[in-house]
């Protein structure tokens, strides 16, 4: 079983912020400095209908960790985001009835909360695990984003049930950044970095825990309000949406930015600005872009390298090769080695 997110949401609750508002203050970090620099009001952190842009999250980030002097800040903030905080989904998380249909529903409705992270739940032999694909920061602070959400799901799952610290093991796609053991007290015991890539397991022993507040129906309840946001969000896709389905629906090439722009019946300066105000720009779409479907079919595939390289239109194989390097710091071929001894993948 694995679930998918194809274009992720680029905002998140408030009542995330607020919570880095308060971690800050741990450090001498006042309201404003966390704030400096973004567009939301202080007031309206508490509001639980209300959304920070991707944009603003990132600013608040980068002001807490330039001013904390704290290496880990991510990871002391993650380690304090509750369940509540993610509003309809929190709830819903809360009244599961064990640990393994927690994560289904994580799995279905993940990119309600999920800002620019893409995540994969993946079922395999031994345990059921969330990879973190990309992130909020983009590649530059992929640790700072596997440690907010490795953090809080770690964290979220001791809140909801008796789960003993052997239950979960993590791995991480990066070396030790020189405070590997604030990663084992605030995440779990069993952490490797060096990995082939970023996941948090839940050992398949601990699958039928029971959660403390279950109530089938109030899940009930709670499930048909994330489909009605879920339906919703699909709506609301913006551009960055678009270009994504544009881009997929011309294999093999990826247009300059003015034939997307065309394509989209919008002038490219209506199209640039609409991106900036999404968070992302044309050459990042397409950077991401590439990435993801080459991790997919090296992963998924038996496609050769050099047909890879083709799909995702590159002349030179040996250029598609620089490029996976620069990306994961491996090549094609040791890339599809690890992941040939993970979890198998079955697309849903």
């Amino acid at each position: 079983m694995v679930h998918r997110l194809r274009v992720p949401r680029h905002d998140l609750p408030a009542p995330i912020g607020a919570i880095m508002v308060e971690v800050a203050a741990d450090f001498g970090i006042t309201p404003s400095q966390v704030l400096e620099g973004t567009s939301i009001d202080e007031g309206a952190l508490g509001a639980p209908d209300t959304r920070i842009s991707l944009r603003d999250q990132t600013r608040m980030l980068e002001n807490c960790l330039r001013r904390s002097g704290d290496p880990g800040f991510a990871l002391h903030f993650g380690s304090r985001i509750s369940v509540a905080a993610l509003g309809e989904l929190g709830y819903a998380l809360m009244c599961c009835r064990n640990v393994q249909e927690l994560m289904e529903v994580m799995g279905h409705y993940h990119r309600l909360i999920s800002g620019s992270f893409r995540i994969e739940v993946e079922s395999g032999r031994d345990a059921v695990s969330i990879r973190l694909v990309g992130g909020m920061l983009h590649e530059a602070a992929e640790p700072a984003d596997c440690e907010i959400f490795f953090a809080a799901a770690a964290a979220s799952l001791r809140r909801l049930c008796a789960l003993s610290d052997d239950a979960l093991s993590a791995t991480l796609a990066y070396p030790d950044p020189g405070y590997g053991e604030e990663y084992r007290r605030l995440i779990c015991r069993d952490v490797r970095f060096d990995a082939p890539d970023s996941r948090l397991a839940v050992d398949r022993r601990y699958l039928d825990v029971p959660l403390q507040f279950a109530n089938p129906t109030l899940l009930k309840l709670y499930r048909q309000q994330c489909d009605e946001l879920l339906a919703a969000l699909n709506r609301s896709d913006g551009f960055t949406t678009e270009i994504r389905n544009y881009l997929l629906a011309t294999p093999g090439r990826f247009p300059p930015f003015e034939e997307a722009a065309d394509h989209l019946h919008v002038s490219p300066r209506t199209l640039r600005r609409r991106l900036d105000e999404e968070g992302t720009n044309y050459q990042r779409i397409v950077h991401e872009l590439r990435r993801q479907l080459a991790e997919t079919y090296l992963r998924d595939s038996m496609l050769s390298i050099a047909e890879i390289a083709d799909m995702l239109g590159y002349n030179d194989v040996s250029n598609f090769r620089r490029a996976f390097l620069s990306w994961t710091g491996r090549s094609p071929a040791a890339y599809r080695r690890g992941m040939r001894g993970g979890a198998m993948l079955i697309p849903r």
